[in-house]
């Protein structure tokens, strides 16, 4: 009788078997990949194929209002950044004056008044003055009615007329604060006219409260990264076109789009992204309201885009 043979196990090494687990995992991250490549590769329906023209219009409006929040979201935070910066400014300049002027754009004294600022000028108890600045850019009328407004408040508001400063002591320490462009250093000129000498004096430029049409008008804002174009939009539509077109040598637009398109090619504004475009179109266009060759200005009840415009003769 022979001798039987010994049945070889099947049982595997444990080095053979991690080499072939290793080998699957490597072929199935293979396989993944090529999916990957083909799925990028497979020619994709448009979502907006698949969507009504109304779901298209009402998902562009969610876009952009969630792009303004984001916008709106950057500034606030921006703000908050440079927030302890000029608090800090207005700690020292408070308690180094004997009277601190608020100026305050005339066009819209709300949108440029400042509340953490004007707290505290009130926590210090010192004597706080509201300077109304570019009255003359106003009817009078809609100016008195913001002073009314103002002073219910018992607050104290001037416009910074001679007689109006004439408690003003040559000895007094001023400080001053207000928006950019809010015009600090004229109203510093006036008080030093009055007062026939330069009184000593801090100044303190404090960004505005929140983003709105006439801060925008005014300058107060960067518009890189904003969604310039819709205010613009508010602009066009209560606006006189035919006089933008008569003053900017432009044919007679009905849209935003028209407008801007049509400043490129008077101005010769080139580049290839279209945003970049318009945006220095804007810029351009927002010079006239700037330098004042159009005027605005917001009544006491009006809302924030409720803005009226006129052109000086």
């Amino acid at each position: 009788m022979g001798i039987k043979k010994k049945r070889q196990s099947k049982r595997l090494t444990t080095r053979k078997r991690e080499s072939m687990l290793k080998r699957a995992r490597i072929n199935e991250r293979k396989k993944r990949r090529l999916n990957r490549k083909m799925q990028k590769k497979m020619e994709k329906v448009p979502p907006s194929v698949l969507r009504t023209d109304e779901e298209n219009m009402q998902y562009a409006e969610i876009k952009r209002m969630a792009k303004l929040r984001k916008i709106e979201y950057d500034e606030a935070l921006k703000n908050s950044e440079r927030r302890e910066s000029y608090l800090e400014e207005m700690m020292s300049m408070v308690s180094k004056s004997d009277v601190v002027f608020e100026v305050i754009d005339a066009r819209d004294p709300d949108s440029s008044r400042n509340s953490e600022a004007e707290k505290i000028v009130s926590d210090h108890g010192k004597k706080l003055v509201m300077v109304l600045n570019y009255t003359q850019y106003v009817p009078r009328g809609v100016v008195n009615e913001w002073k009314d407004y103002l002073k219910k408040d018992g607050k104290i508001c001037v416009e910074l007329m001679e007689g109006e400063i004439e408690w003003i002591g040559k000895e007094t320490r001023i400080g001053i604060f207000g928006n950019p462009r809010s015009g600090k250093n004229s109203v510093l000129q006036r008080i030093t006219k009055a007062l026939g000498e330069k009184p000593r004096f801090t100044i303190v430029s404090v960004p505005p409260s929140k983003i709105t049409l006439s801060n925008v008008l005014r300058g107060c804002h960067e518009l890189v990264g904003m969604p310039f174009r819709s205010y613009i939009d508010v602009v066009v539509e209560r606006i006189d076109r035919s006089e933008i077109s008569l003053r900017h040598g432009i044919p007679e637009f009905s849209s935003t789009e028209e407008l801007l398109e049509s400043i490129c090619d008077e101005n010769g504004i080139d580049g290839s992204s279209k945003c970049v475009r318009h945006m220095k179109a804007c810029e351009r266009f927002l010079e006239d309201f700037s330098q004042h060759k159009i005027l605005f200005w917001r009544g006491v009840n009006d809302g924030e885009n409720d803005l009226s415009f006129a052109f000086p003769s």
